[in-house]
Parts: C-alpha cells; sequence; structure tokens
C-alpha cells in the first residue's frame, strides 16, 4: 500500500481552535435578571460549563429592559440592541478567559 494512504490525515485543522458556545439574546430576556455573566447562565442551566467561550448573538427581538453583560463576547447586533434600551456590555479579556 503506498505511504500516502498508511499515513493519517492532519491537513487544514486547527489544533488550538477552542469552539464557541452562541446564546440567543431572545434567552437572555427570558432568565428575568439585569446584569449577565457567565456563571448566572450557568445556574439557569444555558451553558454547561462556565469556562467555555461564549458570544451572545442578535435573534431579531425587541429588547425592553436594560442588560448589563459581563465577560460574555457581543455580536454587533446583539450590541445595537441592548445599548439602544439602555444596557451596557463590559468584557474583559482577562476574566472572560479565566486567566
Amino acid at each position: 500500500m503506498p505511504l500516502q494512504r498508511r499515513l493519517p490525515k492532519r491537513g487544514f485543522t486547527i489544533y488550538g481552535k477552542q469552539a464557541t458556545q452562541e446564546i440567543k439574546l431572545s434567552d437572555l430576556l427570558k432568565i428575568g435578571q439585569n446584569a449577565i455573566d457567565p456563571n448566572v447562565l450557568f445556574e439557569h442551566g444555558l451553558v454547561k460549563d462556565t469556562r467555555t467561550r461564549l458570544k451572545v448573538i442578535w435573534s431579531q427581538c425587541t429588547v425592553d429592559k436594560a442588560l448589563i453583560i459581563k465577560n460574555i463576547q457581543v455580536s454587533q447586533g446583539a450590541r445595537a440592541a441592548i445599548e439602544q434600551s439602555g444596557g451596557a456590555v463590559e468584557f474583559t479579556q482577562k476574566e472572560a478567559n479565566g486567566i
């Protein structure tokens, strides 16, 4: 059998890449709290582990209360919807990655 068929396929994969779990903005509105961080999402069962990389995405919903999102990445559409309702997004790279 030729050598290229005996060797494992190893091309075009990034070994150090972390998976990102996406959370819809409408799911955050169902929680009922204004201050949201990874620990709150873990307590409500939206996240299985607090160390995973999280990102809030906009789900074309209307934000009717001021949310304060801490240490979670946010998409541009979700950030605009949150800031338009009077909320804020606070992101610190050190705290988000657990360093």
